[in-house]
């Protein structure tokens, strides 16, 4: 029933060894439904937070929410040693603490592109994963919907299809952070189909190159030491883009539609840029 707890342990320890790793620890403990990471000493300043302790930080900045996991200089008796999470697990984010919305996100990128389209959400009564259809799965296509699921999960997943008639309600957003991933399955919008098989085929080159690049640093096909040519479409007459400084360090090229009068200001506003800069950068 809490499995996925280890994996929120897992990930608080990740997160302490990250943010302040000036903190000796000698591995991460289970006892019951508790956990407990070993420190040599915390009598330790944490960084950046000088009026705190470091027990402090780690409980209020970094532990998971709802993970009973406690910083310990002695051990209880009978605590056994959690495995830490192997390369692969965290490449593949398997444990890590999603919302809904950001594990349907991440489940679609590791489904095949011509996989159905599918909506997760949790049950608590059964502790299972309730998955809204658009179209019947084969049993195939259930072996590994429910494999990527236990991925994610980080433990072996229950799930239940159900068939659904407008799935697409499930992705609208009233408001899209401009920094969250959009994934090419849960777009709503009436794209070109040139546009979404470039959308796929960058999903895709993702998915087969993350492993090489994060584990041995390299991936097959790409040259890193050469200058990419890219470019970038801001729709003015579409909605507003924020910043363009985000943009001018991820492109070549930018291209910007130029909304009516009325709302030129407007997009100059969002773009966090004046006139004269605009054309300083055209020039």
């Amino acid at each position: 029933m809490y499995e996925f707890m280890d994996g929120y342990a897992r990930y608080s320890y990740e997160r302490l060894q990250l943010q302040q790793p000036h903190l000796k620890t000698d591995g991460i403990y289970k006892k019951g439904y508790e956990y407990y990471i070993k420190c040599k000493n915390l009598n330790v300043e944490p960084l950046n937070e000088p009026e705190s302790s470091i027990v402090e930080v780690f409980n209020k900045q970094i532990k998971i929410l709802g993970c009973k996991i406690t910083l310990v200089t002695n051990l209880p008796d009978g605590a056994i040693n959690l495995d830490n999470r192997t390369m692969e697990e965290v490449l593949q984010l398997s444990g890590n603490p999603f919302n809904v919305i950001d594990f349907n996100k991440q489940l679609s990128l590791l489904l095949p592109k011509t996989f159905p389209r599918l909506w997760l959400s949790f049950n608590h009564g059964p502790q299972g994963w309730d998955v809204e259809v658009e179209k019947d799965l084969n049993q195939s296509e259930l072996e590994v919907l429910k494999d990527k699921v236990s991925l994610l999960c980080g433990y072996k997943a229950e799930i239940n299809c159900y068939l659904a008639s407008n799935i697409e309600e499930k992705f609208k957003r009233k408001h899209q952070d401009p920094l969250s991933l959009t994934v090419s399955k849960h777009s709503t919008f009436n794209y070109s189909k040139a546009l979404m098989e470039k959308w796929e085929e960058d999903e895709q080159l993702w998915s087969d190159n993350k492993r090489d690049l994060y584990l041995s640093g390299q991936a097959n096909g790409w040259e890193f030491d050469k200058p990419q040519d890219s470019s970038c479409l801001i729709n003015g007459k579409f909605g507003e883009a924020h910043n363009i400084r985000n943009y001018l360090t991820l492109f070549n090229e930018i291209q910007i539609v130029v909304p009516i009068e009325s709302s030129y200001e407007k997009l100059l506003h969002s773009l966090d840029i004046t006139e004269d800069e605009l054309v300083k950068l055209t020039s």
